[in-house]
């Protein structure tokens, strides 16, 4: 039975290099979209979730911490740097965060990060470390 009308097309999915980030905010810069990447190469990071248990003053060149991060038995402690100075030590014990686990460690001045602890950029300069709604078990995949 013919209605007269025909059903909504289905919403288009925008091309990467179509999408813009909003840059209102004070420090807040746009990042140019990046080359179409495979799957395979999200399959190939090991991003996890851990917990801060320890964060200290880092001695690198920039102001940075040196976060320690529990992500669970099986993967155990890491070490990682960060530009999160927009947080104290204490806002950050405790808290779940991702981390990028199988790039290979970095050098940073005298410092060396054991991971990528993911974040954005916020305003002021500010970085915003990614973490879960929710809290999880320490160690679980990112998928």
């Amino acid at each position: 039975m013919n209605l007269g009308f025909s059903p909504p097309e289905p919403p288009q999915p925008q091309i990467a290099q179509e999408l813009q980030i909003n840059t209102d905010g004070p420090g807040i810069k746009a990042m140019p979209a990046k080359s179409k990447a495979s799957f395979s190469n999200f399959e190939a990071l090991d991003i996890r979730v851990g917990r801060i248990v320890e964060v200290e003053d880092a001695a690198t060149r920039k102001p940075t911490y040196r976060l320690r991060v529990d992500f669970g038995p099986e993967f155990g402690l890491r070490v990682s740097c960060g530009a999160f100075r927009n947080y104290t030590k204490e806002e950050l014990i405790g808290r779940q965060v991702v981390g990028i686990l199988n790039f290979g460690p970095k050098q940073m001045g005298p410092e060396v990060s054991e991971f990528l602890m993911l974040g954005v950029p916020g305003k002021n300069d500010a970085t915003i470390f990614l973490t879960p709604e929710s809290s999880v078990e320490l160690g679980v995949a990112v998928f």
